[in-house]
């Protein structure tokens, strides 16, 4: 594309450069609007329309649009904002399970102490590490000059032995009785401070994170997709102990189950001071699919309600909305096919 900046023309639409001919075309008013458009093209870096609208605002150019044009515009910047979303996500969930896989090897190391074994093999420590982390779906090279300095910084009382060969992580005798000591003291104020946090970081992931939208039909990865990483962590951890070599290659349906109905049921405060549950926002598969499939079968609004109420199921009414929407679906799906 030339260097040089064109001239917007006022008689035609600032994106498509067509006239009235395309359709009506809407002028811009208010300073709201050129912000929005402003922002939406910087974000996605379109050179051509950032040169068409320069710096002067667009009122006072009195700029011009097809309404179809600027919804084109903002599908594009949707989908871009998707796709961001979706790789800060991917990044999230790695560096979640990275720190996981870290503190389960971390326990392993401390449970084969406490039973005895002084002496790591830095190969075998690193096979464990790149297969768990494996497991969770993670395939990437793992440095291990780079892991064993970070064993060696948790672990101050180890020391790094090499024969030319092999290099080996040895813990002095001594450790061994500092672990069992270590486990038999307790903190009950700590415990409620790390309990604390634990929730926030759940809560606040959980929160931010884009969670499962019903379209009709359940994937295949739609549960594991519909919670965030760290709860799926946590309770893994729960379940399994934070052993390495106690782990699941994949996260268990009792995990997943769990998972989705802290999710169905945890509350948020909304701004009229109202503190809100089982939002369309927070609608994991396992509710809607048990209302749906209990309906089916039974027809029962008595027992839909509840394990609504116990927090296991989707309402009644949302059964019937969901029902309605996908007959009205596929109504409308055979329409366009030209069946009826």
């Amino acid at each position: 594309m030339s260097g040089k900046r064109q001239a917007m023309d006022i008689k035609n639409c600032m994106f498509c450069e067509k006239g009235p001919e395309e359709g009506d075309l809407h002028q811009i008013l208010t300073f709201e609007a050129d912000g929005n458009i402003r922002e939406m093209i910087t974000e996605l870096q379109d050179t051509k329309l950032l040169a068409q609208i320069g710096v002067e605002d667009l009122i006072a150019k009195e700029a011009k649009y097809h309404l179809k044009c600027l919804v084109k515009l903002r599908n594009r910047y949707r989908s871009y904002k998707r796709k961001q979303q979706e790789q800060e996500q991917e990044i999230t969930n790695e560096k979640m399970s990275e720190s996981r896989v870290f503190v389960e090897l971390i326990t392993y190391i401390e449970k084969a102490v406490e039973s005895g074994t002084l002496l790591f093999r830095l190969a075998d420590l690193h096979s464990l590490y790149v297969n768990r982390l494996g497991d969770l779906g993670i395939r990437k090279t793992v440095n291990k000059t780079r892991l064993k300095g970070d064993l060696l910084h948790h672990f101050s009382e180890a020391q790094e032995q090499c024969d030319g060969k092999n290099t080996v992580i040895v813990f002095k005798k001594g450790m061994q009785n500092m672990l069992k000591e270590a486990l038999k003291k307790r903190d009950f104020s700590e415990d409620a401070a790390i309990l604390a946090k634990a929730a926030m970081i759940i809560r606040n992931d959980t929160f931010n994170y884009q969670c499962f939208k019903f379209n009709g039909c359940f994937s295949s990865q739609c549960q594991e997709n519909s919670l965030p990483s760290s709860l799926k962590s946590l309770i893994s951890l729960i379940y399994n102990g934070p052993n390495l070599k106690d782990q699941d290659k994949q996260e268990s349906q009792a995990c997943l189950s769990v998972g989705q109905l802290i999710v169905f049921n945890m509350k948020k405060s909304s701004p009229g001071g109202m503190r809100e549950r089982h939002t369309l926002d927070r609608e994991p598969p396992l509710p809607i699919y048990i209302g749906l499939n209990i309906h089916q079968q039974t027809r029962n609004k008595k027992l839909i309600m509840q394990l609504y109420h116990m927090g296991i199921s989707i309402s009644y009414d949302r059964v019937l909305d969901l029902e309605d929407r996908i007959a009205t679906s596929v109504c409308e799906q055979y329409e366009e096919d030209g069946v009826v």
